[in-house]
């Protein structure tokens, strides 16, 4: 399980674990100022706060080629995309810094570590295994025609679920359609659980596109996956294998690394 679908929404397990992960530091520094009567509760906020800008910056300049064609959304954090190594490295910098007592640092210095192994295993523990996409009902056209998946066997593809009332459906939908209609790997928009009528008005209002848009009436791809909460991107290999799966909004960072993923397995 990588999200935790409450109704309509989802929430990605990694994201979470991280805002947990910080809490808990958070709360240690305080024990920690509060025992060696140092400033931990304060080098604790700056700390996570230098680490949160540092490995968001980190991961931005690394893929400032996808962040260019937008800067805005830089600051598109619920979309994930972080550095966690200078997130880190940047934090023990300032607990260094503000930290006096040497028993102090070396406390807040395990706190750090220790939180953030924890949250790594965390974090990998909830990432789900590669596992097979289940054999679902053809997708529609809009137009109609049927359209299956499994003929796509044999190659790699990108598969977004979304729907037309979903606000963070509503902003991605432009970029990955754009991004579909580049070609290469393919990218399908798989509108869950509405109707043709629907999804063509709204396609239509907003410019986005129908080549890359596909129907699933019964929402039966949400059910192969286990979410009831949109959007959802999956990154399928060529042996139709589930890869990787991104809950939530999706930014073209995001969308281009698991591109890539399926680019080097599919070599």
């Amino acid at each position: 399980m990588s999200s935790i679908s409450l109704g309509p929404l989802n929430l990605a397990l990694d994201r979470l674990i991280a805002v947990v992960a910080i809490w808990i530091f958070l709360a240690l520094l305080a024990a920690i100022g509060r025992r060696s009567r140092e400033r931990g509760e304060q080098a604790g906020l700056r700390a996570a706060l230098a680490g949160v800008l540092a490995a968001r910056l980190a991961y931005v300049t690394g893929h400032w080629g996808y962040f260019s064609a937008s800067p805005l959304s830089v600051f598109s954090v619920w979309q994930g995309g972080f550095a966690l190594w200078a997130g880190i490295a940047a934090a023990a910098v300032v607990l260094v810094a503000m930290l006096r007592g040497r028993r102090a640092r070396g406390l807040a210095l395990a706190a750090l570590a220790g939180v953030s192994a924890a949250g790594l295993a965390a974090m990998a523990l909830a990432t789900p295994a590669p596992r097979p996409l289940q054999k679902v009902a053809p997708m529609e056209r809009l137009t109609g025609a049927p359209h299956y998946l499994a003929s796509l066997r044999g190659r790699p593809f990108v598969v977004n679920l979304w729907a037309s009332w979903c606000p963070p459906c509503r902003r991605e939908l432009p970029m990955l359609a754009a991004e579909a209609a580049k070609g290469g790997i393919p990218v399908l928009l798989v509108d869950q659980g509405e109707d043709a009528g629907r999804v063509g008005a709204f396609v239509a209002a907003t410019g986005v596109g129908s080549d890359h848009v596909l129907l699933d009436p019964a929402a039966s791809l949400a059910q192969a996956v286990g979410t009831s909460g949109y959007p959802v991107t999956l990154f399928i290999d060529a042996r139709g294998m589930i890869v990787q799966m991104h809950a939530g909004e999706i930014g073209r960072a995001g969308l281009m690394d698991g591109i890539a993923l399926l680019e080097k397995d599919d070599r």
